[in-house]
């Protein structure tokens, strides 16, 4: 199982023990009392914060003693979706912020979508980079790698590739010049990195 999948079945497996705990005696009550209106028409939660910004609230201990293997505490604005729909939310899908409050539990404020939109909706520079066409250096265009995979997709900038091999190209050449080598020769002696074959002209060049 992939590190999402696993993520998301722990996920399920909470939310689970979140269906359970809504019929607690007095559980869903003490939520209410953490949540506090804001102008913006937020429901924001004044309790424990989970370090990604978002609230969390402890799970009943009768409902906690069975929690083998998942959290004992539970995300606020998952709470509050799962308690107006009285279902959980269905595996692979994700809580949206539409007010972008992570400490919001207003129902209306909250949408159940895939992780992939909750992702594209978001804002952050790893989405940001993600969502580049065009080469931070020169310009031209993005490609994607050899090595790319649907979970992990790399681009590369052709033309900028092109350019680092023919300036390596280069410095392999003046290295292989100074030490009297060929050029196969200087790269098994020194490698093929620039910072390595840079060291080796210094030294050359100041001997």
């Amino acid at each position: 199982m992939s590190e999402l999948a696993d993520a998301f079945e722990k996920a399920h497996q909470n939310d689970l023990l979140i269906l359970r705990s809504i019929s607690t005696r007095g559980w869903l009550q003490r939520l209410s009392d953490r949540l506090q209106p804001s102008d913006s028409g937020c429901l924001e939660w004044q309790g424990t914060k989970h370090p990604a910004g978002y609230g969390v609230i402890a799970l009943p201990r009768s409902v906690a003693r069975t929690a083998a293997g998942v959290s004992k505490t539970a995300l606020v604005h998952r709470v509050s979706v799962i308690a107006s729909t009285g279902q959980v939310i269905q595996p692979g899908m994700v809580v949206d912020h539409l007010c972008r409050n992570k400490l919001c539990a207003e129902v209306s404020h909250l949408e159940v979508v895939s992780d992939r939109v909750n992702w594209v909706r978001g804002a952050s520079p790893t989405k940001a980079n993600a969502m580049r066409t065009t080469c931070s250096r020169c310009g031209g265009p993005l490609e994607f790698a050899r090595n790319s995979t649907p979970t992990n997709p790399k681009r590369r900038c052709k033309a900028c590739d092109r350019s680092y091999a023919l300036a390596t190209s280069a410095l392999v050449s003046q290295v292989a010049a100074a030490y009297g080598l060929t050029y196969r020769q200087a790269i098994a002696r020194f490698g093929s990195g620039r910072a390595g074959l840079t060291e080796a002209l210094n030294v050359r060049e100041a001997s």
